[in-house]
């Protein structure tokens, strides 16, 4: 529904609630605050650090990609690490 300059409309105020109500595999869930320590350890250098042994031990052990599994389905965040309302569709996603 663009208007005729192509712009979207604005979005309602209840647009979110509508649309969970719509989706109902989908839910609000409030997610928790990241400690100060753990975000003082996100850093490149951190993340580059593992990564690179993640592949030395992929390719020691020939470890397949189709054996490889995310067991936590939290998956990872960038950018973020205060308290914020978040949508989920997993129980225990966050």
């Amino acid at each position: 529904m663009e208007d005729l300059l192509g712009k979207a409309p604005r979005l309602g105020r209840n647009w979110i609630s509508r649309w969970l109500r719509d989706n109902p595999d989908y839910r609000r869930k409030k997610q928790k605050k990241q400690e100060f320590n753990c975000v003082a350890a996100n850093t490149v250098g951190n993340y580059e650090a593992y990564f690179k042994r993640l592949k030395r031990v992929i390719d020691d052990y020939a470890i397949q990609q189709g054996d490889t599994y995310n067991m936590d389905k939290t998956g990872f965040r960038l950018g973020v690490g205060g308290s914020q309302w978040v949508i989920t569709t997993g129980i225990n996603a966050i």
